[in-house]
């Protein structure tokens, strides 16, 4: 997370208004906002709870991660979304051998 990366976020969340912002949904891409979010300046804190506490949720990957919210967001308003794969969403080699034999074309006009 960046000084510049958080001032541009916030910008965004400023043009998007009160109605789109409570509707709003983040998620951060690494722990470690909380660690961020106490090296700020004072007045840059009082943005980033201003904003953020009004977006609609916060989507954090593990339980370990409420911490990153928890000082902006009730915790209701935190949801957990794990990192996870399907085995049934796996193709097995014989089906990604017949794609490269008889590939199809999609045309875009």
């Amino acid at each position: 997370m960046s000084f510049l990366g958080n001032l541009k976020d916030l910008f965004f969340l400023f043009r998007a208004g009160k109605r789109l912002r409570t509707k709003a949904v983040i998620h951060l891409h690494s722990g470690g906002f909380d660690k961020f979010y106490k090296r700020l300046f004072f007045v840059n804190k009082i943005l980033n709870r201003y904003f953020l506490s009004k977006i609609g949720k916060g989507i954090v990957l593990s339980k370990s991660l409420i911490k990153n919210f928890s000082m902006i967001l009730p915790e209701n308003k935190i949801e957990i979304v794990p990192n996870f794969y399907d085995n049934n969403l796996l193709l097995d080699l014989n089906n990604i051998k017949s794609f490269y034999i008889t590939p199809f074309f999609i045309n875009i006009i």
